[in-house]
């Protein structure tokens, strides 16, 4: 209900202004507020609402305040107030000074005018008639101001709940800040912690670098006494011949005498050279170190390769000897097959001698049919041996040309780190540069901080003055009686030291907006600054990751190679134990025909059944040694196949390797340009602007307090000035009043 009768007293207000004088011009000087900037929209939508709902209502408020206070002036019943006799007439439409109206005391003649003149009674009542009802109209106005005055009061406690509201979000969102900067800064400290182990490893391996270099020191002088005496047998010689030339060279000396002066002067130019050379050989030698490490890197990879390719060509070699070694025995076992046959055959022919032709036909069958087969046998044998031979050739050739490229692949890369190693001297150069510029940019902002700080001073003096000179004059306002010359002088000085505060508060204004405009500049370099080092930690974070990927692939792979090295290493131990059954069968074999022997020596008389047995015996024996020979030879082409994808294995293994290597490499310089690059400096440079940034934050929040502070006091003023109208306003009634009964 109180809304609605608001509305509609604020209509009829409305109204009566249309009927009477427009608003001045000046009204924007009174409700002008800075339009957002554009960097304040970065900021919370709920802030910002908040912020543009309290600026409309300031705005429709202060307007109505205007509006009234010159509907008050212009219907004020003193102004342009004629005398009694009736010398002037109220005129609606003429204007006066702002919120403040001059009454006009009446002289002790003009009052007693009515009962001099009675014609003009009538005019006289006319214009009391139109004041008292101008003054009923000022009352209906007052009683408006009054409930505008409570309406404004209710919304100055609704804004400053709003306040409190924004304050609790600022608060939330510098904790917030802060969290993520204690983040941040823990991940600064992981990697810092990263660095030192790398920088641990570097010293262990430089350690491992010095013992190499020592053991090369000792055999180079192994070398050097080796040379020495070499060189102790060669001087004797020499001496014969010095003998001869020290004749010549007396003649020369004096030639030299004239030329060495000439080499003093030239002497004396290199040493100065030589000053100039140490300081560029101290600048090189802390390129020679990243060199000597990166060096040492690529010692331990050869190392470690070339042990292993040591392992496999010592296994490779046993191999060779242990299959040689089997194949001698196996040719010793047939010789003496060979001739244990030519003895059966001596043996046969006695028999066949006693016994019919038929046995004749039979042995010689048998014979050949023994002697076609180990002919067979031997000849394969022969194919394997070669076949086995020219593979393994074939690998160690490999090996061979595999370590020439390595070789020459370590010459290139030695050539590719010397050249990083410049590029990467250049991009320091560039990184100090930008550091430079980076450190100017910081003092220019540093100039620009201190001169604000300077005008913030500046104007909080201004501002203290101005109110104590405005508190003087209330004082003086106070004491002094309300006469109508002193009131217009002191209004008009009021007013005019009004203007003034309002102009300077809107200068004011916009030079706290340039400082907001600049805090938000300074906001916007941190935030791209931080953006930049989450994409970099994301890139690290990505590349470790990937390096732990490669490297759990490789030690994958190790382990298949280890399971796959074992099943061979069991294969070759069950192709042990079969040779092993081979050799005892054929033992065995040797000591039924050593048996054989003695018997048909001991018994020639014995009977042919026996001998029928035992060569039944022998077929059975070396049928079964036949199948043993075709199990070898799978056993063989299994062996031989595994050997094969052993060797695709390995090749494949090697380029991983390379690539690993390659990859590392490129990881490394990565992080090494960009620990060059400042990192460290940009931390310092981060935490420079936090503290910029705070210090700017509070400075902010001084002025706004000293600006709340400046507008409760021109409230105050305001006030003042309108209990002091209100006053002169009951006055001025009541002369009227009194004037209308002396009248009556």
């Amino acid at each position: 209900m109180q809304n609605q009768q608001l509305g509609q007293k604020l209509s009829n207000i409305s109204s009566m202004i249309q009927q009477y004088q427009p608003l001045p011009q000046n009204t924007s000087t009174i409700t002008s507020i800075p339009p957002p900037t554009p960097q304040s929209i970065k900021q919370p939508q709920v802030l910002q609402s908040l912020i543009n709902d309290q600026k409309q209502f300031q705005q429709d408020v202060s307007g109505l305040i205007a509006k009234l206070d010159q509907m008050q002036y212009q219907n004020s019943p003193r102004r342009n107030q004629p005398t009694i006799n009736g010398q002037s007439q109220v005129q609606p439409f003429q204007t006066q000074p702002d919120f403040v109206v001059q009454p006009t005391l009446s002289s002790p003649s003009s009052r007693c005018a009515p009962f001099v003149k009675q014609q003009d009674t009538k005019k006289a009542k006319e214009q009391n008639t139109s004041i008292l009802r101008q003054a009923e109209q000022l009352e209906y106005f007052i009683q408006a101001n009054n409930e505008l005055k409570k309406a404004l009061a209710q919304s100055n406690n609704k804004i400053t709940e709003q306040q409190k509201h924004l304050d609790q979000l600022i608060k939330q969102n510098d904790e917030q800040k802060q969290q993520l900067i204690t983040n941040e800064q823990n991940k600064i400290i992981q990697q810092k912690q990263y660095n030192d182990q790398i920088q641990n490893m570097q010293i262990s391996h430089q350690r491992e670098l010095q013992q190499i270099k020592n053991n090369e020191n000792e055999q180079k002088q192994k070398i050097e006494s080796q040379w020495q005496q070499k060189y102790n047998l060669k001087s004797n010689e020499l001496n014969q011949a010095t003998k001869l030339l020290n004749n010549k060279i007396n003649s020369l000396q004096k030639d030299v005498n004239d030329k060495q002066e000439q080499l003093n002067s030239l002497i004396f130019q290199t040493k100065e050279l030589s000053n100039q050379l140490e300081k560029r050989v101290q600048d090189l030698s802390v390129k020679e170190e990243l060199l000597s490490d990166k060096q040492f890197e690529l010692e331990r990879l050869q190392n470690q390769f070339n042990q292993a390719l040591e392992k496999y060509e010592h296994n490779i070699k046993d191999m060779i000897q242990n299959h040689t070694q089997d194949m001698i025995s196996q040719d010793q076992v047939i010789d003496e097959l060979k001739q244990h046959n030519i003895i059966l055959s001596q043996q046969i022919i006695k028999i066949e001698q006693q016994n019919s032709k038929d046995i004749e036909n039979i042995k010689k069958n048998h014979l050949k049919e023994l002697n076609d087969k180990l002919d067979e046998i031997v000849q394969k044998n022969l194919k394997e041996k070669q076949q086995i031979q020219n593979h393994y050739d074939e690998i160690i050739y490999k090996l061979k040309n595999e370590k020439n490229n390595l070789q020459q692949t370590k010459d290139q890369q030695q050539l590719f780190l010397e050249q990083k190693v410049q590029v990467l001297s250049q991009e320091y150069k560039t990184a100090v540069e930008t550091v430079k510029k980076q450190q100017e940019k910081i003092l220019m902002l540093n100039d620009q901080l201190s001169q604000l700080e300077i005008q913030a001073k500046n104007f909080n003096r201004e501002n203290i003055n101005q109110i104590a000179y405005l508190n003087q004059k209330l004082k003086e306002m106070s004491s002094i009686q309300p006469q109508n010359q002193n009131i217009n002088y002191y209004y008009n000085e009021l007013k005019t030291q009004n203007l003034d505060l309002r102009t300077q508060l809107e200068e004011k204004k916009e030079k706290l907006d340039e400082l907001i405009n600049n805090l938000n500049q300074v906001i916007e370099i941190n935030f791209t600054y931080k953006t930049q080092l989450s994409e970099f930690q994301e890139k690290l974070s990505n590349v470790s990751y990937n390096n732990e990927k490669e490297n759990e692939a490789y030690f994958n792979q190790i382990k298949q190679q280890k399971i796959t090295i074992a099943e061979l290493s069991k294969k070759v131990d069950q192709y042990a134990k079969n040779e092993f059954n081979l050799n005892n069968q054929i033992k065995e074999l040797k000591n039924n025909i050593e048996q054989l022997g003695n018997l048909k020596l001991g018994n020639k008389g014995d009977n042919f059944d026996k001998e029928k047995e035992l060569n039944k015996h022998l077929i059975q024996k070396t049928n079964e040694y036949k199948q043993q020979i075709v199990d070898l030879e799978n056993v063989l082409q299994g062996l031989q196949e595994e050997l094969q994808q052993k060797n695709q294995l390995i090749f494949i293994h090697e380029k991983t390797i390379n690539e690993l290597k390659k990859n590392g490499k490129e990881i490394k310089q990565q992080i090494m340009s960009s620990q060059m690059s400042g990192i460290f400096l940009n931390e310092k440079q981060v935490q420079e602007y936090e503290s910029q940034i705070m210090q700017l934050k509070d400075e902010t929040n001084s002025q706004k307090v000293k600006i709340e502070s400046l507008q409760s006091q021109l409230k105050q003023v305001r006030k003042d000035k309108a209990h002091l109208s209100m006053t002169l306003m009951n006055s001025g009634m009541l002369n009227i009043q009194s004037s209308v009964t002396e009248k009556n």
